[in-house]
């Protein structure tokens, strides 16, 4: 059992504690302070900060590190303290909140509060993309090129509205193949690959329904055609949970999967750009911890 008095780390992104989102951060703040914890809050401006924080605190005695952010705070996070197995708490404060869905997180204080006190932990299992850790998905196609054209003002404004709305504008567009090799053996050509960790893919719906953050598995999602009508009925079965019904769409539990070199592409990890192909995508084997709903 967890000992809710020991000192917390909270790294909350500071760029997204505004509004709605100050009002659900502070009154998660709150309710942990009255329960008499001893908190060190850090409102992260830079990317790099993180960084330096994991060198000051790594080797503390810490009972948890609360992450208050979006899918791609917890990235940053994950990806900064790699050789950490510090347990996680969530705060979820993003668009999507993939990784606190998985772990049974909502936008309630009191339940937010509940699970981070309750002691209980999951081991969970990121996938990796090259040097890069990923929580729940990674993708190369139509939503990696909405992503790296996309206008952050107002994703900020519109949400997960504007992104379908994006990706639906993209489709007329036309975009080179991506050539991947599964497991160092098939070789094949597809218009949009999604590598699943977790079952879920901007906000609710699951694409992956076998995948799980807390299993040794990655799955791989695949679409061979690309012509408007047939991408548009693609997008539109990820947007009504009807991925599995679609013979063109293909998903298979990988070991590996290589985007092979040739043309570059963008590559979105965790709802954001990282970085280009080529890439290889495996599991990481090391486990982290984490605080799950009971």
């Amino acid at each position: 059992m967890m000992n809710h008095l020991a000192k917390r780390l909270i790294l909350a992104n500071g760029r997204k504690i505004k509004g709605k989102k100050k009002l659900l951060f502070d009154a998660v703040i709150k309710q942990l302070k009255f329960a008499g914890n001893e908190l060190v809050i850090y409102f992260i401006m830079q990317d790099d900060e993180v960084e330096k924080l994991y060198k000051k605190y790594v080797n503390q005695n810490l009972a948890q590190i609360i992450i208050a952010g979006g899918d791609g705070f917890i990235h940053l996070a994950l990806n900064q303290w790699q050789t950490c197995n510090i347990p996680i708490g969530i705060i979820p404060l993003g668009t999507c909140n993939l990784f606190a869905k998985e772990c049974g997180y909502s936008k309630d204080s009191n339940e937010i509060v509940k699970i981070i006190e309750s002691g209980s932990v999951k081991p969970f299992f990121c996938g990796r993309a090259n040097q890069h850790l990923f929580a729940t998905v990674a993708g190369c196609g139509i939503d990696s090129y909405v992503m790296h054209s996309i206008n952050w003002q107002w994703k900020k404004w519109f949400g997960r509205a504007y992104l379908i709305a994006a990706m639906l504008r993209k489709l007329v567009f036309s975009r080179p193949m991506i050539r991947i090799s599964i497991n160092g053996q098939l070789s094949i050509e597809v218009s949009t690959l999604l590598i699943a960790k977790g079952r879920y893919y901007a906000g609710s719906f699951c694409f992956a329904p076998k995948a799980s953050v807390f299993d040794k598995t990655l799955y791989a999602l695949y679409y061979r055609r690309k012509t408007f009508f047939h991408e548009l009925k693609l997008i539109l079965a990820l947007f009504m949970n009807r991925v599995n019904q679609k013979q063109e769409i293909s998903i298979i539990p990988i070991e590996s999967l290589e985007i092979v070199a040739g043309i570059s592409h963008p590559l979105q990890l965790d709802g954001d750009v990282r970085l280009m192909t080529p890439v290889i995508f495996t599991l990481e084997p090391q486990p982290r911890l984490v605080c799950v709903k009971n």
